[in-house]
């Protein structure tokens, strides 16, 4: 009976015009970018179910892979978005037949709550349709990648995508179509608030290269209101007046930093400790160069003004490379770009530590070439104070620290939100160690450079320090 009735009722919803126009495209692969509250996830849900109509003649059967980042988040977001439009048996939540037509005994099947499977059924046009829905988290990377191998499905919901590693897009890509055969399309849905135009996604479905027959589809702020509660973005705005980079993407929809953890610098303000333009660093003062190293090194250019105001203007990072081969990259960006200054150089303590393949240091790479780095404080605590004195200060009116952007996008991203603590699996941020990501390693070499500065104004000032021009020297 309940089946019957949700056939001649109907779901009637009118979708908001970039989810209308995502909703008719034929593309095997869809993105949908948008901020918060502008029903993605309903979205693909009516996406999919959709498909399921249309091929329910030829394809009575069908099976579909959701999956969300977390598993907290796959039961408390993800699943809730489906079972709203489409409630399992004995589902007490709120639902859109509850809402619009007072019902609560409409269910589409039965959800298995101990392998998280969704046993869905519909009636179309007399005849009764069935799928699966596996819904699965993606929280523990190789081992969630050897789960995704042995799926046979039509098609896949990545939602939230962007915190998805791009490996499991890949793998399940891979396993469509195998379960049907003749399915005429290979459906993949992605629904995701913006993200970074360095993410995959954004390359993938919105960058100049993107993937042939990949379709991307961004909503504009405020679009799906009408279908919010009153003021839902103004009361955002204003919980979140503090936080203009949170607001400039999952508000305003903005392509931005992924935001995954708390933010180790809550201090940083963009609209006011960065600056657009290009600097020009004067020769009356020297460029303090900080070192991190490991397979990932990073250098961070500085300069400390006579007024005390930090000014930090280039950085460099490299993958997968070598003290050696870093060392000698970043001398000859020096050369080329600052040829005739003076350099302090600052670098990772564990720098002075010997390598147990070749039985030398980072440091002694450096030595080599006329680098004599200072080590700096070991201590994350008392590295992130330092920085965070700076963000806290004005000198004579102006933030005492300063990023040009332009040139330090890693460290801009990384103050931003991309350099964050982590959370547990209850959603709980840890705030022991920072995570050990992609920005992680130009952080690391601005705390060692402000964790020294107090050193570095008295050895400067006391000229206990003998100047020389260590980018013009090397050849």
């Amino acid at each position: 009976m309940a089946q019957q009735v949700a056939q001649k009722l109907e779901v009637d919803i009118k979708l908001a015009p970039t989810l209308q126009l995502a909703f008719e495209d034929t593309s095997d692969s869809i993105c949908l970018v948008g901020p918060v509250g502008s029903g993605k996830t309903s979205w693909g849900a009516l996406k999919i179910v959709s498909l399921m109509r249309k091929y329910a003649d030829k394809f009575p059967f069908t099976r579909w892979v959701v999956v969300r980042g977390t598993y907290r988040e796959l039961q408390d977001t993800t699943e809730k978005s489906y079972f709203y439009w489409y409630p399992p048996k004995g589902y007490n939540g709120n639902t859109y037949w509850l809402e619009k037509f007072g019902r609560s005994d409409i269910d589409f099947g039965e959800f298995n709550k101990g392998d998280d499977v969704y046993h869905f059924r519909m009636n179309v046009n007399g005849k009764e349709i069935k799928a699966e829905f596996l819904f699965r988290s993606a929280e523990n990377g190789e081992d969630d990648v050897k789960k995704f191998k042995g799926a046979e499905i039509m098609g896949y919901h990545l939602d939230e995508a962007i915190e998805i590693p791009k490996e499991i897009h890949m793998i399940l890509a891979g396993r469509l179509g195998r379960y049907a055969k003749d399915w005429p399309r290979s459906i993949s849905i992605l629904t995701t608030n913006p993200p970074h135009e360095r993410h995959w996604v954004f390359k993938d479905y919105f960058g100049p290269d993107k993937i042939k027959g990949y379709a991307g589809y961004k909503q504009p702020p405020g679009e799906n209101s009408e279908n919010l509660p009153d003021g839902y973005y103004e009361k955002l705005k204003e919980q979140y007046k503090n936080n203009p980079d949170w607001i400039n993407r999952y508000v305003n929809g903005n392509w931005g930093i992924i935001l995954t953890g708390e933010k180790v610098y809550p201090e940083f303000h963009s609209d006011i400790h960065s600056v657009e333009g290009d600097y020009t660093p004067g020769k009356a003062n020297p460029i303090i160069r900080g070192w991190d190293f490991g397979l990932t090194p990073a250098c961070s250019f500085s300069q400390l003004l006579p007024d005390g105001q930090w000014v930090i203007f280039d950085e460099m990072q490299e993958f997968n490379s070598g003290a050696d081969r870093f060392s000698d990259k970043v001398l000859m960006h020096s050369r080329m770009n600052y040829s005739g200054f003076r350099f302090f150089d600052y670098a990772d303590p564990a720098g002075w530590k010997m390598s147990e393949t070749d039985e030398k240091t980072c440091v002694q790479f450096l030595n080599k070439k006329g680098i004599y780095p200072n080590p700096g404080e070991v201590t994350f605590t008392a590295r992130r104070e330092a920085v965070a004195r700076y963000l806290n200060t004005l000198v004579n009116g102006k933030p005492a620290l300063q990023i040009y952007r332009k040139k330090c996008p890693m460290l801009f991203d990384g103050f931003s939100g991309g350099y964050c603590y982590p959370k547990n699996k209850d959603g709980l941020v840890v705030r022991d160690r920072p995570i050990k990501n992609d920005y992680s390693h130009t952080q690391d070499s601005v705390q060692y450079v402000a964790s020294r500065l107090l050193q570095f104004q008295m050895q400067y000032l006391a000229d206990e320090w003998e100047p020389k021009d260590l980018a013009a020297s090397y050849a």
